[in-house]
């Protein structure tokens, strides 16, 4: 009935209302859980009439420790079943134009692009109908090429600006109400996702703010993530170039390197960390020379890099020179006074503290066991603020 019928207006209010009445019966016996693919349909042609109801009712109701994964990216492609969607009704109509509203339409070309049977499976994936068919796709990247030109559509536009509101709902969700295996499991596709978004620039940068906003949360929730989820940590970590060059703002980078300092652990694993920090803030200061672009990263690269060699005294003589080569030359380089100042200020402190092995457990020790205070110097990084002493 929904596939026949989700473009109709006065039919996906009257079954959106339904679904909100009889909520708890339909979670109850798995309706929801099973077929909200299909009921993503109605938000997706009609998202201005009835975003509300799915981001506060409907959208938590299809969450559990199944589907969750497969949630969170099916509301990051909602805008791509729109735009399937457009298309799957052109297909519908072609011989009948006036069954299209003028602003729906598309190009011929795309239409071919749609039925090519190489295509097809990518398609049928977005339009499926049930879940359990995989949390993705492997080629996400391609579909969001194929109907990159549809981020023009009205209609589509529209999609992309509800995207956000439903995605703080989930994370909302997944906060404060979800079991943390269920948090546990979310890290990964995040990470993913960051780099793998179909949005137009503004919701692209509404999307990432929300991210960087629930980051925290969701690692404070579950500290394990940054070693279960290490190898996904350091290839998100290594794609700094990449992710700079999609928009990706400084602050996501800033908050995964705070907590790698935070709760790194083990020798095998600081090992790793510190090999990649030390090639991250490499890159940024002496390959690409962008210390004063990105002053507060190299700042909690050089504190995170502290940290783990106070937990591993392998490593204290190669950060002392990584830092100490950074500060030579910020000090000689850099232009940008007030660059210059705070991060040199940071560089100064850390190294001292390199240098004095009690000053490195009195400087971080107190902050390992101290939410509070993990919260609190997470605060300075997510602001405009770049971070100082932390005695």
């Amino acid at each position: 009935l929904i596939e026949n019928c989700y473009y109709i207006l006065p039919f996906s209010l009257t079954f959106t209302n339904f679904i909100i009445k009889e909520v708890d019966f339909l979670c109850d016996n798995q309706i929801l859980q099973t077929y909200f693919p299909t009921l993503m349909k109605l938000l997706a042609w009609n998202s201005v009439h009835i975003v509300d109801d799915f981001s506060h009712v409907i959208v938590p109701a299809f969450m559990d420790d199944k589907t969750c994964p497969e949630v969170f990216h099916t509301i990051l492609d909602l805008p791509c079943l729109t735009a399937v969607l457009l298309l799957k009704r052109h297909i519908a109509h072609q011989f009948d134009s006036k069954s299209i509203n003028s602003a729906d339409v598309v190009p011929h070309n795309l239409m071919e692009m749609f039925v090519n049977p190489s295509n097809v499976p990518l398609f049928a994936y977005i339009a499926r109908q049930k879940s359990g068919q995989g949390d993705t796709i492997a080629k996400l990247a391609t579909v969001h090429s194929l109907l990159h030109v549809l981020l023009r559509n009205s209609r589509v536009q529209h999609s992309c600006s509800t995207v956000n509101q439903l995605l703080r709902s989930f994370f909302n969700v997944i906060i404060t109400h979800a079991p943390i295996s269920m948090t546990t499991r979310i890290l990964p596709d995040v990470l993913e996702r960051i780099v793998l978004l179909f949005q137009t620039d503004s919701g692209r940068v509404a999307v990432l703010s929300t991210i960087a906003d629930f980051l925290p949360q969701l690692i404070e929730r579950d500290h394990s993530v940054v070693l279960l989820y290490k190898n996904e940590i350091l290839e998100f970590l290594n794609n700094f170039n990449q992710s700079v060059m999609a928009g990706l703002e400084e602050r996501i980078f800033c908050i995964l390197v705070y907590y790698i300092g935070c709760y790194g652990n083990g020798d095998d694993v600081v090992a790793e960390y510190h090999d990649t920090l030390e090639a991250l803030l490499n890159e940024i200061v002496f390959a690409n020379d962008q210390c004063s672009t990105y002053p507060r990263l190299v700042s909690v690269i050089s504190s995170a890099m502290t940290k783990l060699a106070s937990r591993c005294c392998d490593i204290v003589d190669r950060v002392l020179v990584s830092l100490s080569k950074v500060l030579k030359h910020l000090i000689e380089k850099v232009g940008d006074f007030e660059c210059k100042r705070d991060v040199a200020v940071r560089l100064s402190e850390l190294i001292t503290s390199l240098q004095d092995p009690g000053l490195i457990e009195i400087l971080f020790a107190s902050m390992d066991n101290d939410f509070s205070n993990r919260q609190g110097l997470a605060m300075h990084v997510i602001s405009n603020l770049p971070i100082t002493n932390n005695k």
